[in-house]
């Protein structure tokens, strides 16, 4: 009991370390032609169960559709650094990764960077108060300019009403939205019933709906914001799944994430970037060097960031066999479901 209660006290100050950071002063460059960004951060979604992956089931027929088109990158080696969503996100919004020396209470996060850069920024969640300390992740969220959150009492947890969130006013101001679902959070029940396609009430179709339902509310953000200059449409998950399995035992899968990124004509035009990020499609990656492939995106002076843990970099460092996961426990190699 001592033990646990001296992890607890050790974890909370680091929380309120990192809530106490008084954020960047200096004003930051951008050098590429960005307008607008949309983050959507998935929950407990793992790529082998989405039919753009290769799944048997068609249960991302939006995203299917897209796979072939020449704006759209799916990006097919992709992995969680942790299992849980607490876990994961820290790594995934803060500099701190698997493969640095940095503490998490005194890492810069990209919610900070991109405000300093001059974008106004903005996180929309269906994960609950971000007033909410307990969560790490929240202490990012909480620097956004503009913070809406649903209340799962009121709309049955349902991701589609975010949508009535997401009324960012059309102009010429820089935008960074986050938007952070439920998505197929266990038990996999957190979708209408018009969206029961696989009809058995089990483990196995209930998930599978859950993407089902994602796929479409994916659709429905992009639509909803193409119009106002968006530039950037990224989706990445949170970390994987293996369904049913309970967070004390370990499988791949629930590392194994999907990774989506839409450029605009107007980003492909105008930044000299494409290329590479086209290249990358089949690079072996980690979500916690996100933050830093972002801050790449947008053309942040890299000294605020890592250029070998840039996946669109020319110096990005990194493989199947330098790669980990589960905080550096665990090797990308032993993946038993990677088949290349």
């Amino acid at each position: 009991m001592h033990r646990d209660f001296k992890i607890a006290q050790g974890y909370f100050k680091q929380i309120r370390m990192l809530s106490e950071q008084v954020g960047i002063k200096e004003k930051i460059h951008s050098s590429k032609n960005v307008r607008t960004v949309v983050i959507v951060i998935g929950e407990s979604a793992c790529r082998d169960y989405m039919n753009v992956y290769g799944y048997e089931r068609d249960n991302t027929p939006w995203m299917t559709q897209n796979r072939n088109n020449e704006n759209f990158i799916f990006f097919d080696n992709t992995y969680s650094s942790y299992k849980l969503t607490n876990k994961a996100l820290i790594y995934l919004l803060t500099e701190k990764s698997q493969y640095n020396d940095k503490e998490v209470y005194s890492s810069l996060n990209f919610v900070d960077i991109a405000k300093a850069a001059g974008f106004k920024t903005y996180w929309i969640s269906n994960q609950g108060n971000i007033s909410n300390y307990r969560e790490s992740y929240n202490v990012v969220a909480q620097r956004a300019d503009n913070k809406r959150f649903l209340e799962e009492e009121n709309y049955g947890g349902l991701d589609e009403y975010l949508l009535r969130l997401i009324d960012i006013p059309i102009g010429n101001e820089r935008k960074i939205i986050v938007i952070h679902l439920a998505g197929s959070h266990s038990p996999y029940k957190k979708y209408p019933a018009s969206f029961k396609k696989f009809l058995k009430d089990d483990v196995n179709d209930n998930y599978d709906n859950t993407i089902l339902y994602t796929d479409y509310v994916l659709q429905q953000i992009f639509e909803k914001i193409k119009a106002n200059n968006l530039d950037l449409f990224i989706y990445i998950s949170d970390h994987g799944e293996k369904k049913g399995m309970l967070r004390n035992q370990f499988d791949f899968r629930m590392e194994r994430i999907p990774f989506v990124m839409y450029c605009s004509d107007y980003y492909i035009k105008m930044n000299n970037n494409f290329e590479k990020i086209k290249y990358a499609k089949s690079k072996y990656f980690s979500s916690d060097m996100f933050y830093d492939t972002f801050l790449g995106l947008l053309g942040i002076d890299d000294k605020f960031y890592m250029q070998n843990q840039n996946l669109f970099s020319d110096t990005y460092s990194f493989n199947k066999y330098n790669l980990k996961t589960e905080y550096g426990t665990i090797d990308i190699k032993d993946d038993p479901y990677d088949k290349n």
